[in-house]
């Protein structure tokens, strides 16, 4: 299973260097002997890609941009499931435009979770009709682009979710009128459970990485 890791934009604040995924993939990798299929993993960052803003008089010409970004590294990495971190409402809007925007042009048969603290708090906002009423211009009210919400912690949810997939748990249904799966959370009891943290996943962003001044170390 190839796995894509996304950080959205978001529309205030300067950049910090997120470990959410760094824990996420961490975990995965600690217990991938327990997995049936090869996981490989990549991690794009929009925050630091060559974007144009993400604002309304500037939506075409963003989404056209993003397009080529993603189908780039679609042909390269050819993912079957996109992570994204919603973690707060200033990455939200972007986060919804997104996963639009890969079931649509990319392959609407990949796989797409949300987590973050934004997805913990405000499930609802990621399910048919709640969407931000702007994109029904472009895109069906009638589905979530979402296929599965994870809430609070992710490290064990997200790594059962992945065995639960490669087990067949889920089936796959007609895209219409089908809501987002709101995972049950699964919490980290023991801090030794959880491998030490490895940073390889921002390896691709090291030179624009040596000018972000801080690092989110969330639990």
């Amino acid at each position: 299973m190839k796995i894509l890791y996304l950080y959205p934009e978001e529309f205030w604040g300067k950049p910090s260097l997120m470990t959410i995924f760094n824990r996420i993939s961490n975990y995965l990798n600690f217990k991938k002997k327990e997995l049936k299929t090869k996981i490989e993993e990549h991690y794009i960052d929009l925050r630091l890609e060559d974007l144009p803003e993400f604002t309304p008089e500037n939506i075409k010409v963003y989404r056209k941009k993003l397009i080529q970004i993603l189908d780039g590294l679609y042909t390269s990495f050819k993912f079957d499931l996109v992570a994204i971190s919603c973690y707060s409402s200033f990455n939200y809007l972007n986060s919804v435009e997104v996963a639009f925007l890969i079931k649509k042009f990319i392959d609407s048969n990949i796989i797409i979770v949300v987590g973050g603290v934004h997805a913990s708090m405000c499930p609802d906002n990621f399910q048919p009709g709640n969407l931000p009423e702007y994109l029904y211009k472009s895109y069906s009210k009638k589905y979530s682009p979402f296929d599965f919400l994870i809430k609070e912690e992710g490290e064990f949810s997200f790594f059962q979710l992945i065995k639960d997939l490669e087990n067949g748990y889920y089936k796959r249904e007609e895209k219409e009128s089908k809501n987002c799966i709101v995972l049950k959370p699964l919490l980290v009891e023991d801090l030794n459970e959880i491998p030490l943290l490895n940073l390889d996943l921002f390896k691709k962003y090291k030179s624009k990485l040596q000018s972000i001044d801080s690092i989110w170390l969330d639990f």
